[in-house]
């Protein structure tokens, strides 16, 4: 069975529904269930919200429910196949049976928690590849999922540009540190990725380990168009992908070539754990076992690539500058965009949400501050609005991270020329070096860090978090900081024994993106509030002793060049880019002094002046 995420003629952004292919044509899954709940069940007054249950507005959400909507669509399926398609109307008569042409198909998978590419760093030798003993893979962003059948965009930065045809696996059961005799058991099926590279980029940041701008552009990823779930009777490792360019094919793989397993990759990856709607994708380039390591596809501008599997369908895309008129992309393009963004006004129920609505809403929230600060001002008002539930006792509040989803969590690396030097680096980078962190990494200012079964050698490193507060694309330095929403504290929390492992292959990803290894908080200080956050003061301290103490003027590249920079690739309202950390870490410490690990039951605290402190504790995983 195929699903496919669309929405049909008139309907707005957020009333995506989840179509199955039957008979050749596409179903309505939730208006269809409705209708076998009123027909078969008698639940007609409540037909429709029970149906949205089982078949909500994404797959994603699809997944997280687990056995109840499997169940249900095989009910559903059973209920459809005697009656056929023909006649087949909703509850209340509306139409539930559309053909393709009729259908705006969506990215199956809106916003995976992580979509991991298995892959090899520039860097590699082919030598190399065939040797690795673990998958090493990069994180892809979902912001950079182009809309099916729309453009591939050449980013003006590149000159040079590829793509691998990738099958990817989406997980349906979560789990961590999954036996690979267990893997199955936590897939839900399969779906097609094509990975756009900017490989002069990409070879650029492989020196310095930091693989984010040349993957993560506009229009770098294509995901769909349909999720196949699994079914017991496919052989997966015979399913062939096939890429083609112009009408040439370039690569064609099964998973049997890949000298990795499917079983072996999720295995591995799974340390970070699994949960429903994640994306782990490999391609052609994945050192196959053949007489040498596939190659990743020149694309030249104009160009039309496309990407099939027999079982899932077909990936359709044109490559055109990034600078082409935009009505050379069609005006009905424009108008959905439009249409896409005056929807995203309306919706927004936490802090992400919150700054998109912009300036109107921190304006809101600055009067309603100043009313309940007047109010207290003139006395004997404290008592009405405490048992009013508006004024709480910070005791009465557990905090959380201030932007515990946010889109995009760049953090910087080599940004304090002393922590270049204690880490035995020869060379200051010339250009700002970060790598992208996992958004469920976040966790919140007095939380418990776990201790990871893969480390010996955990360190922490205190930082300043910048939160973006409105769409940031290619600014200039100067007006960088006009995009800040505000300010937290931030402790990137690294496995170094697992980084150096992975550096190995010259990719950074697992050691960085344990569970709970980016405490933030306590709070979002807003931009207006700290006029100069260039000179604020970091310390971060381990059992009461400090161990790191700076002051961010200290940066290589400061908080506007690192805004400038990496708004080449398009930042977000709730977007997260952090300064990187000075010199005091437990790996630099040199032979002969007493060893700064961390390990369970140490109390790490991580302080920004003005903004506040993090105070986590370490604890075993099994605790």
């Amino acid at each position: 069975m195929k699903l496919f995420l669309g929405l049909a003629e008139g309907w707005l952004p957020h009333e995506s529904r989840i179509f199955g292919e039957v008979e050749g044509r596409l179903v309505d899954f939730t208006c269809a269930y409705a209708t076998y709940l009123s027909e078969v069940r008698g639940e007609r007054e409540a037909s429709y919200e029970l149906a949205s249950l089982y078949f909500p507005a994404t797959i994603s959400e699809f997944l997280e429910n687990g056995e109840s909507s499997l169940h249900a669509l095989a009910d559903l399926i059973s209920f459809l196949r005697p009656r056929g398609l023909q006649d087949f109307r909703g509850p209340a008569g509306e139409k539930v049976v559309y053909d393709p042409a009729e259908i705006r198909f969506l990215s199956p998978l809106q916003n995976p928690h992580k979509t991991i590419v298995i892959g090899f760093s520039d860097n590699v030798v082919s030598e190399m590849r065939l040797k690795a003993e673990v998958p090493t893979g990069f994180h892809k962003l979902p912001r950079t999922f182009a809309a099916p059948r729309g453009p591939i965009l050449w980013p003006k930065f590149s000159q040079e540009i590829d793509c691998d045809a990738c099958l990817a696996v989406v997980i349906g059961n979560p789990g961590q540190r999954v036996p690979p005799e267990k893997i199955w058991d936590h897939v839900a099926g399969f779906t097609l990725l094509l990975d756009i590279t900017a490989r002069d980029i990409s070879r650029r940041e492989a020196v310095t380990k930091n693989h984010l701008l040349g993957k993560n552009f506009p229009s770098s990823s294509s995901l769909g168009p349909a999720l196949l779930l699994k079914d017991p009777n496919v052989d997966v490792n015979g399913m062939e992908v096939a890429l083609t360019v112009d009408g040439v094919t370039r690569q064609r793989f099964t998973p049997r070539q890949w000298v990795f397993s499917l079983e072996q990759v999720l295995a591995h990856w799974s340390a970070l754990g699994l949960r429903a709607g994640d994306v782990f994708a490999l391609g052609g380039s994945v050192a196959l076992r053949t007489n040498s390591p596939g190659s990743a596809v020149p694309l030249t501008p104009g160009c039309v690539v496309r990407c099939a599997s027999s079982g899932i369908g077909e990936l359709c895309h044109k490559v055109v500058r990034e600078d082409e008129p935009r009505s050379a992309r069609g005006k009905k393009t424009e108008v959905r965009d439009q249409k896409e963004r005056a929807a995203r006004i309306l919706i927004g129920h936490d802090m992400v949400g919150f700054l998109k609505k912009g300036d109107p809403s921190l304006e809101l929230a600055r009067r309603t501050v100043d009313h309940i600060r007047t109010r207290i001002a003139k006395g004997n008002d404290d008592d009405v609005l405490a048992e009013s539930g508006i004024l709480l006792d910070l005791k009465q509040i557990r905090l959380k991270a201030p932007v515990p989803r946010t889109p995009t969590l760049i953090s910087a690396g080599k940004n304090f020329s002393d922590h270049v030097g204690e880490m035995s680096t020869r060379n200051i980078p010339s250009r700002p070096v970060a790598f992208l962190k996992l958004p469920e990494t976040i966790t919140g200012p007095e939380d418990d860090i776990p201790y990871p079964k893969e480390t010996q050698k955990l360190d922490y490193e205190v930082e300043l978090a910048i939160v973006i507060g409105k769409p940031c694309v290619n600014v200039g330095k100067e007006e960088a900081l006009d995009y800040v929403a505000g300010y937290a504290a931030f402790n990137d929390i690294s496995a170094r024994d697992v980084i150096r492992r992975e550096n190995e292959n010259g990719i950074l990803l697992m050691g960085k993106n344990f569970p709970g290894f980016s405490p933030m908080g306590p709070y979002l200080v807003l931009k207006d509030e700290i006029p100069d956050a260039q000179s604020l003061k970091l310390e971060s301290r381990v059992n009461g002793e400090v161990r790191q103490s700076s002051n961010l003027g200290y940066m290589i590249f400061d908080i506007s060049e690192m805004i400038a920079y990496w708004s080449q690739m398009g930042l977000q309202a709730g977007d997260i880019l952090t300064t990187g950390t000075p010199k005091g870490v437990a790996a630099g410490r040199k032979e002969g002094q007493t060893p700064w690990w961390l390990k369970p039951g140490d109390i790490v605290e991580a302080e920004v002046e003005k903004i506040g402190c993090l105070r986590n504790r370490i604890v075993a995983e099994n605790q």
